[in-house]
């Protein structure tokens, strides 16, 4: 008698749970039904945009999306539509990278993917420029992303090795493979006639 008794409590329990969830389901559908949305294609606003870019494999994935979200918000702000350079804030996203890397010992993370803040943290302490001025060279091919960060990493494993923590000198290092990947950024350009350093040019655009 006790083991149906609990057979039959168990069955009750069961049902009572499932009359829960689909009373929860009804309420959850009903919300949504009562929530104004979108019906139809038309029923959605265009954001501006530019064209998208191939950005082949994605080590740098983060300054591609974080760099057009900037380029859509300049154009919803009432700025001239503009490609920025997507691989200005790779390259001295690296460097600060490197930074850590000698002043930690190795014990700072050191990899090629970063957060969406850190594109603003590049802009905010280096500035940007136009995509036109400054465009990755080798790098902007998928295979030489990868390329890049293996000899970063192959250089700065040595570094660890050798305990070598002089920070000039492997900032110096670091900057020469950069640059033959990614070029070396202009410290000055001119731009609508108009001459700019990297951070002014964030200030007066």
């Amino acid at each position: 008698m006790g083991k149906r008794m609990a057979l039959l409590f168990s069955v009750l329990v069961l049902s009572g749970s499932y009359a829960w969830a689909q009373s929860l389901e009804q309420k959850l559908t009903a919300f949504i039904a009562a929530t104004p949305h979108p019906q139809r294609v038309e029923d959605f606003q265009d954001i501006p945009h530019l064209s998208p870019l191939e950005q082949g494999t994605p080590l740098f994935c983060w300054s591609f999306s974080t760099t057009s979200f900037l380029e859509s918000e300049m154009q919803r702000l009432g700025m001239e539509p503009l490609r920025l350079s997507v691989f200005y804030p790779v390259y001295y996203t690296f460097v600060e990278k490197v930074k850590q890397y000698v002043r930690t010992r190795g014990q700072a993370r050191f990899g090629p993917g970063d957060l969406f803040s850190g594109v603003l943290d590049t802009i905010k302490a280096y500035g940007t420029m136009p995509a036109a001025l400054y465009e990755g060279k080798r790098a902007a091919a998928p295979a030489n992303q990868a390329a890049l960060y293996r000899e970063l990493e192959q250089y700065l494993t040595s570094v660890k090795t050798a305990s070598y923590w002089h920070e000039e000198r492997v900032l110096k290092r670091v900057k020469a493979i950069l640059h033959k990947y990614l070029g070396t950024p202009p410290a000055t350009f001119t731009y609508n006639g108009k001459s700019f350093s990297p951070t002014s040019f964030v200030k007066k655009s």
